[in-house]
């Protein structure tokens, strides 16, 4: 959306038009509150309309706010005015360096300089964790004094793709499809290989670029360049520089630097842009000059290495010929880093499938699935066997990884300092067994919701000590058995306390921190004296911590695996965050609760050998509303798609209001007029949204633990009507407003049917159905004088109708399984989910009912249309027009094609640590 010269975009004058680029148009402006120039970036409307994609943006903004550095231009803030989205920026003035490299080379003895402060600018960024991605000289203002600011830093990683244009020096990321592995970010003239390939990046990327950039300041010409796009990456991919064209006058150790950046294995490329620096101090203070060594020797690619083809020779006689994978401890002279990958399916052993059956297989885990025995010759894991799912164990001298027998049905695998046993859950208990196989024994029985207990992390320190997450908080219990003790509660202002991990010396434990569902950029990790309780935060926007014995901290954020230097004697860091490695599978859930523990697939012994699995987050499968009428004809709603959860229809039928995650935002989506409306904020998690009978008002879960009441329009405050840590989930309202039904959930009676009483200003509840077994979707009748219901008493889910307030029997509705029933407007008619004809398919049934004078008759139930929909509890995920002639379905997409998830094998990791970390 344009901003007219003159007009206010918030607090902030728009002075003058500045140009546009792949994200929006960019904007001078006077920030009127602090009175001082800025620079306004306008997202695109396809940004912007994206909640999903302006959210990721805006997470991504907040982390780049922490760079502070006078060689990077500073991101202000984030703003929002009149439905229009924006990056303040700080006010860069003057040429680009595409500018001045336009007018010619420039010369060694200026161009140094300019090298040496990008290359500064890089190595802060690259201590905090952050990688520009899209480093080209576009990006880089130059002063007349030829101070240099970085522009746009890490952007990248948040704007939308435009494949539209062609002048590769203009031309915005370039993507396939997100920021994980599989995709391409970067500019084609200066993107690194593995970019191009649409691999994971890392700051080794920008040494690339790097290389690309000061190459063209010296020589006037682009090191890759093609006609088109297409030509660009293939000359990236197989060409070289023109080293020729390198002025006499560039020192020989410039040119050795320009040669180690631009090395097309990641591997073999200058590892850090603090080696850049240093090298250009150097040829800065006359170290070297012009002809005074050797030339340097040919590129790598351009000569065989036969000692690198001898191993790759040398691997692939063992991989064909299957022989075993001897691991030796490298000689105390070799600190060589090496990467394998182990040859099993990480999640999965699949087993033939029998004539007519479909075999699905399992490669993502939502708790810890991989351990390594703390010398790191033995990796654990749990993988989908020829039945169920089980623990295996993998010698990594052999190829064969056995199943630990006793451990079906088992997860979350930990392992005893000794290498001796491993711990896991089993059903409601925590148990071990010995890693030679034996018999498994119980250790405690995990405090929480007995019948569906969950754990979220265990870690086996010294003295028998174990320390384990549920639902609610941390315990400790000794290994030999006895009852668990409490370590930790969640507070009013959290959502979890997971991933804990006992440091070495026993005397405290580290464990992670969430506010609120699927807001990992608000976890922390947090250090905890075991004897006192005294405890401090120790990284922001991280997850599933565990020290190494490098000294380093190791923890994920946004799937990356980062590390800190950390003082195990004071428990404190001591520098600043590093990434290592992408791409590393985590549980980061986008809408799913039960996806959402933020374990990483991340396994490190004490040796220094680290294992992981790649994958990145969980992957989006993609959702659309759709309308299904009575004979199953569907037709898709005007809107994109998005991580929809339980829409609802307004008693209007007018108007819609549905979750979208990942944010988890109530939006209101006008039927006639189009558009969405929110109605919480970004500082709220909202799902499992309901109408009020008058249409004006919406209530929901927030945060997690809330039902809170809010104006359908999105104006006014939230009026809190219940808060409990037993996830509360407003399901049905009566028409005449008075009563609020709600599922919530008990530690010894799993899901039950409340009933909340409105007219009363302290609003008191009272259960309504109570069981040992689940209750859940409760929905009122038409005349309020029934509630239809979900109980899993007799084995299965089946739909129950009880008259409201009571007495009276309840009556059977469905007679082969059923799940989240609603009523018809008229009373007249009671449809439900049931099972459909094929895998992933789901039927629409509907039982016509009918008020007696004995009570309620009730037809069979006959099916309306089946197909394959999103359901997600403990809510109803569809609803029915007042009429009752079309349902309003969440439709999965097919998601898009993930690659496939692999176990790495990093050898002398911890070399890698150190040297990452200086």
């Amino acid at each position: 959306m344009p901003l007219a010269t003159g007009s206010r975009f918030g607090s902030f004058e728009v002075v003058a038009p500045l140009g546009a680029g792949g994200m929006g148009e960019v904007y001078q402006a006077r920030d009127t509150r602090l009175n001082r120039s800025v620079a306004l970036k306008v997202l695109l409307e396809l940004t912007a309309n994206d909640p999903e994609h302006l959210a990721r943006f805006r997470r991504e903004a907040q982390v780049l706010a922490s760079l502070n550095h006078p060689g990077i231009a500073a991101i202000y803030g984030f703003e929002e005015a009149n439905g229009v989205h924006a990056l303040v920026l700080e006010l860069v003035e003057g040429p680009t360096l595409a500018d001045r490299i336009a007018r010619g080379p420039i010369p060694v003895d200026e161009a140094l300089p300019i090298a040496l402060q990008i290359a500064e600018a890089l190595e802060a960024a690259h201590e905090l964790g952050i990688v520009h991605r899209d480093l080209k000289p576009a990006n880089i203002k130059v002063s007349d004094q030829d101070v240099v600011k970085v522009l746009d830093f890490g952007l990248a990683k948040a704007i939308n793709p435009d494949l539209s244009r062609t002048d590769v020096t203009q031309t915005p990321t370039l993507t396939v499809a997100s920021t994980r592995a599989g995709v391409i970010l970067g500019t084609a003239a200066y993107m690194a290989p593995e970019q191009a390939r649409g691999k994971s990046v890392d700051r080794r990327a920008d040494v690339w670029a790097f290389g690309c950039v000061l190459f063209e300041m010296l020589t006037g010409r682009r090191a890759f360049e093609g006609e088109v796009i297409s030509e660009t990456i293939a000359a990236v991919l197989r060409g070289e520089p023109e080293w020729n064209a390198l002025p006499a006058s560039t020192p020989w150790t410039i040119r050795e630097l320009l040669r180690r950046c631009l090395v097309k294995e990641p591997r073999e490329r200058l590892q850090a842009i603090g080696d850049a620096r240093i090298e250009i101090k150097k040829a800065m203070a006359g170290a070297d000059e012009a002809g005074t060594a050797p030339p340097p020797p040919a590129p790598t690619a351009a000569r065989p290495n036969l000692g690198l083809m001898a191993a790759v020779a040398a691997i692939a006689a063992i991989l064909a010929g299957g022989a075993a994978w001897l691991l030796k401890p490298a000689p105390a002279t070799t600190a060589q880093v090496t990467r394998s990958l182990l040859g099993i399916q990480p999640f999965e052993r699949r087993s033939p499938a029998k004539p007519g059956e479909t075999r699905v297989p399992i490669t993502r885990r939502d708790r810890t699935s991989i351990a390594l025995t703390p010398d790191g010759r033995t990796l654990v894991i749990r993988a989908l066997g020829d039945i169920t799912e089980q623990l295996y164990v993998r010698p990594l001298d052999k190829l064969e990884a056995t199943p630990l027998a006793g451990t079906e049905r088992t997860e979350n695998p930990f392992i005893s300092p000794d290498g001796a046993w491993v711990g896991y859950a089993a059903g409601a208990e925590l148990k071990k067994i010995p890693i030679a196989g034996g018999v498994a024994s119980t250790i405690t029985r995990i405090p929480g919701i007995q019948a569906a207990p969950r754990i979220f992390g265990a870690s086996w320190g010294p003295g028998d000590l174990i320390v384990f997450a549920t639902d609610d908080g941390l315990w400790q219990v000794n290994a030999g058995g006895g009852d668990a003790r409490r370590l930790t509660t969640v507070s009013d202002k959290e959502y979890r306390h997971t991933l804990p991990h006992v440091l070495p010396d026993g005397r405290a434990v580290l464990y992670t921190v969430t506010k609120a569902p699927f807001r990992w950029t608000d976890a922390q990790i947090v250090v905890r004296l075991l004897e006192s309780g005294e405890q401090k935060v120790l990284i922001d926007n991280g997850a599933d911590p565990r020290y190494a014995s490098s000294g380093h901290l190791v923890f994920v954020r946004s799937a990356t695996l980062m590390a800190v230097p950390f003082n195990i004697d004071r428990l404190e860091v001591t520098g600043n965050p590093i990434a290592l490695v992408e791409d590393v599978q985590q549980a980061i859930g986008t809408g799913n609760t039960f996806n959402d523990s933020g374990s990483a697939q991340v396994a490190i012994a004490s040796t220094g050998r680290l294992v992981y699995a790649t994958g990145g987050p969980a992957p989006s499968v993609p959702r659309v509303l759709v309308w299904v009428d009575r004979d199953g004809k569907t037709e898709a709603l005007q809107l994109p798609e998005r991580q929809y959860t339980a829409p609802r229809i307004a008693p209007d039928g007018r108007r819609i209001a549905v979750s979208i995650a990942p944010d988890s935002r109530v939006w209101v989506y006008d039927l006639q007029r189009g558009g969405l409306t929110a109605v919480t904020d970004t500082k709220e998690f909202a799902i499992w949204n309901i109408w009020s009978p008058d249409g004006q008002r919406i209530a929901y879960t927030g945060s997690g633990f809330d039902i809170s009441l809010r104006a359908a329009d999105g104006t006014g405050t939230a009026d809190l009507l219940y808060s409990s840590r037993n996830f509360p989930a407003p399901s049905s309202w009566s028409s005449d407003g008075q009563r609020l039904a709600f599922v919530q959930r008990e530690a010894e009676t799993l899901g039950d049917v409340w009933v909340m009483d409105l007219t009363d200003p302290k609003r008191p509840r009272q259960p309504f159905v109570q069981t040992a077994a689940e209750e859940s979707f409760p929905a009122f009748s038409a005349d309020g004088k029934w509630i239809a219901y979900t109980s899993t008493q007799s084995g299965r889910g089946e739909i129950y109708v009880q008259p409201y307030p009571g007495p009276g029997p309840r009556v059977q509705i469905s007679t082969q399984g059923g799940n989240a029933p609603t009523w018809t407007s008229n009373g007249a008619e009671i449809v439900y989910i049931g099972n459909g004809s094929g895998l992933g398919i789901s039927a629409i049934m509907a039982v016509a009912v009918k008020t007696t004078t004995t009570g309620l008759a009730v037809d069979a139930p006959r099916k309306l249309f089946e197909g394959r929909f999103n359901f997600t509890g403990p809510v109803r995920g569809y609803d029915v027009t007042p009429d009752g002639r079309r349902f309003l379905m969440v439709q999965p997409r097919d998601p898009p094609p993930q690659p496939p998830v692999e176990l790495v094998m990093v050898e002398n990791w911890f070399e890698e640590l150190k040297r990452s970390s200086k």
